[in-house]
């Protein structure tokens, strides 16, 4: 097949993509939602049921995706789907909302989040949290602008440092259990939580999951995408699970 000018080079392996996975799935949704389980569970058995629960479910959603990123590998993922499925208006409509809301939204948000605990951790005035927010943007921007090896480069030590994270908020709660961890896992007598409360609280789960169609974002720049896309999709869901 020749290969026409206007493509993208693909350059994203199997470990690029199922960083992107994990760091599009990891964001500031897993250091929030556990205490909104935790009030709506009555034990630690409840609470990690959720997530395996979730994790299951956001599963069938990763192999259409990866169904879906082998039949079309072209960049824009969703926007392909639905303009091949449904035509042009939809993806439009589509694409557009994405690239005037959500996605701008989404960053912004993630970017003050990250200022707020940069703020915290350094002792700066609230008054900095915007600039801050603003100043990684603009640095994750220019990193890209250097191409798409050095975004990923960026990406991969990012998502490294953030199960790095999570690797230690683990460590550290079973450090301080300090023998009692089987008292966080029993169900606590005085906690009276309705069994439909637990559907409700698969909402923020599958909130916190979401995020892996991001590779499918970029599969115009992943090599072998056929082998590449479904093997990283189930890799990195599997470690984030």
């Amino acid at each position: 097949m020749s290969t026409e000018s206007n493509t993208y080079l693909r350059r994203l392996g199997t470990w690029d993509a199922a960083m992107i996975v994990i760091g599009g799935v990891i964001g500031a949704g897993i250091f929030s939602t556990p205490s909104t389980l935790a009030q709506r569970t009555s034990s630690g058995w409840e609470l990690l049921a959720l997530w395996v629960v979730g994790g299951l479910l956001t599963l069938t959603g990763v192999l259409s995706y990866a169904e879906l990123g082998a039949r079309r590998p072209q960049a824009g993922g969703s926007y392909i789907y639905l303009r091949e499925a449904f035509g042009q208006l939809p993806a439009f409509l589509f694409g557009w909302t994405m690239a005037l809301i959500n996605y701008p939204g989404s960053v912004a948000a993630v970017a003050t989040i990250f200022a707020q605990y940069f703020c915290a951790a350094l002792g700066l005035s609230l008054l900095y949290i915007k600039p801050v927010a603003a100043g990684a943007i603009a640095f994750i921007v220019g990193v890209n602008l250097f191409g798409i090896r050095a975004g990923a480069w960026m990406q991969n030590i990012f998502t490294l440092l953030k199960l790095a994270a999570i690797v230690l908020l683990v460590v550290a709660g079973v450090v301080l259990a300090d023998g009692h961890l089987g008292v966080s896992l029993a169900v606590d007598p005085g906690r009276d939580v309705p069994p439909g409360a637990l559907f409700g609280a698969l909402l923020p789960v599958l909130f916190t999951y979401g995020g892996f169609h991001y590779l499918n974002d970029l599969a115009g720049e992943v090599r072998n995408p056929q082998r590449t896309l479904p093997l990283a999709l189930g890799l990195g869901m599997a470690g984030v699970m």
